[in-house]
C-alpha cells in the first residue's frame, strides 16, 4: 500500500509553537497588545461622558449692521479636538459673519470628548448669541 504524504517538515513545530503561546496567552505569561483602531463613529451630546470644551474662547469679529439674533451650528470635532466640518443649522446669518464664524472655529482647539474613559469624535449643536455690541 502507497504511503500517505504527512504534514510537511517543520509544520508539527509550527503548530505546537502555535498552540503553546495561545496557551502562554490565556495563563497571562505572555500579553499581546493590539493597537486599537480608530472609532469612526461621531457621537452625539446624549451619547458622551465628557461633552468637548473650547481650551480658549474664540471671538467673531462683526462690521456694525451685521445684524443680531443667534445662529445655530452643527460642529463634528475628532478625537484630537480640532474642528472637522461645520454646517449652519438655524437662522441664515449675513455671509461675512458666517465667514468670521468659520474661520474662528476652525482656529479654536477643543479638549475633546470623552466617551468610557477615552477621547472620541463628537457631533455638537452650538448656538452662538449675535448681540450688537453697544458702545
Amino acid at each position: 500500500m502507497p504511503r500517505q504524504p504527512g504534514p510537511p517538515a517543520g509544520s508539527a513545530e509550527r503548530v505546537r509553537s502555535e498552540s503553546s503561546s495561545a496557551g502562554a496567552a490565556q495563563t497571562g505569561t505572555e500579553v499581546l497588545a493590539l493597537p486599537q483602531a480608530p472609532d469612526p463613529d461621531y457621537y452625539t451630546a446624549r451619547e458622551l461622558d465628557r461633552y468637548p470644551r473650547a481650551l480658549a474662547p474664540f471671538q467673531v469679529k462683526r462690521a456694525a449692521g451685521d445684524g443680531a439674533g443667534e445662529v445655530r451650528l452643527e460642529i463634528l470635532i475628532d478625537e484630537r479636538g480640532i474642528v472637522q466640518e461645520m454646517i449652519f443649522a438655524g437662522p441664515a446669518a449675513p455671509a461675512r459673519v458666517e465667514e468670521a464664524l468659520r474661520a474662528a472655529l476652525a482656529a479654536t482647539r477643543f479638549l475633546p470628548a470623552q466617551k468610557d474613559g477615552r477621547a472620541v469624535r463628537s457631533r455638537i449643536v452650538l448656538s452662538i448669541s449675535l448681540s450688537q455690541n453697544k458702545r
